[in-house]
């Protein structure tokens, strides 16, 4: 008797698909011509989402943070800087992803000995992912009420809303696959709701590659913008949070 089998394999933040086929399809001796891909849009309309790949931070520098580059000094001060220029215009939450809790420490240990937090917290209250699972949902839960209120108060200084900042879990094809999967997955938090809208700003340089962006979700792919100088990132930023307020 023939007995003919199908799986199927469900997901938003699938990409990229040629590993995963790999290793669960083709490494078990599945046919490649059974293998069949379906996608479809997001629920929320394109204009929802401002995508923006930027190159640059507010000096001028370009945005590397390959590992090779990530823990100098002008990466980290650039970080800073852009912290700083987008907490100033978004208003209510602002979620900044890193691939490990040990960068992430790292990066605010720096930001926080610069002098950039103090500057951030003068308009956003910041939280922490912790590394205990059991904590996440209270800090979560906090975080989002803070961002529900028109405003908060935290050192006696008047802010708007709260950055976050949240690690979620990441050379070449495997590693990039690794990397890119985890993009996927934070763009996704972006957004879950058909009235959601959010602004993604993927900051690398490498991200305006054509390879890079082939690996994004299909349904984010026609509106992701390549930002290769700093003032018209912001400056698009700013026209988007002017229209939101008057709606």
């Amino acid at each position: 008797m023939f007995l003919q089998r199908s799986v199927i394999v469900a997901g938003g933040t699938m990409q990229p698909l040629e590993e995963f086929k790999e290793q669960l399809f083709l490494s078990a001796g599945a046919d490649i011509s059974r293998i069949v891909e379906f996608s479809c849009g997001h629920v929320i309309p394109p204009e929802n989402i401002l995508p923006m790949a930027v190159t640059v931070g507010p000096s001028g520098k370009q945005l590397d943070f390959s590992y090779q580059a990530r823990n100098t000094l002008a990466m980290l001060n650039e970080l800073g800087r852009l912290l700083i220029n987008v907490c100033n215009i978004v208003p209510a939450g602002v979620v900044c992803f890193f691939p490990s809790y040990e960068y992430e420490k790292l990066v605010f240990q720096h930001l926080e000995k610069s002098g950039a937090i103090a500057k951030v917290a003068l308009k956003k209250r910041i939280f922490r992912e912790p590394k205990k699972a059991s904590n996440v949902d209270e800090v979560l839960s906090e975080y989002s009420t803070t961002i529900n209120e028109s405003k908060c108060t935290q050192d006696k200084n008047s802010c708007n809303g709260a950055l976050l900042f949240s690690v979620v879990g990441s050379g070449k094809l495997h590693y990039e696959n690794l990397c890119m999967k985890a993009v996927n997955q934070s763009i996704g938090r972006a957004v879950r709701h058909k009235d959601d809208y959010s602004t993604v700003l993927l900051l690398d340089q490498r991200y305006s590659q054509p390879h890079i962006q082939a690996a994004l979700p299909s349904w984010i792919r026609p509106s992701v913008q390549t930002q290769v100088k700093f003032g018209p990132m912001l400056g698009q930023l700013v026209k988007v949070m002017d229209i939101l307020n008057r709606a």
